[in-house]
């Protein structure tokens, strides 16, 4: 039974967001692995994106933490700071089959970014709010270059940063990791991926893509 009938709590923050996009990526599988399973389950996986569109967001296209997919009932109307690891998945089914629909859900969603969601609470507080917003969006933005999520990320990535203290540390338990990845990630992205070998800690790599065959780099 589909999560969007069968229940009446479905949570779109972490970690209830990684069913939604791990049942899109089964479905993405299977249309290498089994056509026949993906012609058997795209019906249903698209009435339950359908449902979790129509129910699951606010006015700008950003997703609830937790809603009543039955009755459309808003639970939680935090806003969830993984809603670009959901509309990926959205993106990647819009590539397989063709709907509009839900790039035009990508496009609203990254459009009001950087006009409203300035140094946004994601998390109540904590720093891993912000770097799975920004990572979520970062993995977007590589699809869809927006020039105001490039402006966003640029600002969001500093309030990220602000986090760390003076010793090194970030907020000292495991969501720490999610920092390091997600500067790791804003960095290869303000490369294009370079690498100095051997390093030294006097050069400093920027890359920019030109076009989709041309990159233009600089260096100091």
């Amino acid at each position: 039974m589909l999560p969007t009938i069968g229940l009446d709590r479905l949570r779109i923050r972490d970690h209830g967001c990684e069913v939604i996009s791990g049942l899109c990526e089964v479905y993405l599988t299977a249309s290498y692995a089994m056509p026949e399973k993906r012609i058997q389950w795209r019906k249903y996986i698209h009435l339950r994106l359908d449902r979790i569109l129509e129910v699951g967001r606010n006015e700008d296209g950003l997703f609830y933490d937790e809603v009543n997919p039955q009755t459309g009932k808003v639970i939680s109307a935090r806003l969830a700071d993984n809603f670009g690891y959901t509309l990926n998945a959205y993106y990647f089914v819009l590539q397989m089959d063709n709907t509009p629909e839900y790039k035009e859900a990508v496009i609203k969603a990254l459009s009001s970014l950087n006009e409203k969601y300035r140094n946004h609470d994601w998390e109540s507080g904590s720093q891993e709010g912000y770097a799975d917003a920004i990572e979520g969006t970062l993995n977007l933005f590589n699809r869809e270059p927006i020039p105001s999520v490039k402006e966003w990320l640029d600002s969001e990535i500093r309030v990220l940063w602000n986090f760390q203290k003076n010793d090194g540390m970030i907020e000292g338990w495991h969501g720490d990791g999610n920092f390091a990845r997600t500067t790791i990630m804003y960095c290869l992205w303000k490369t294009q991926g370079i690498v100095a070998n051997p390093w030294k800690r006097d050069l400093s790599i920027g890359a920019a893509l030109d076009s989709i065959y041309k990159k233009t780099y600089n260096y100091q």
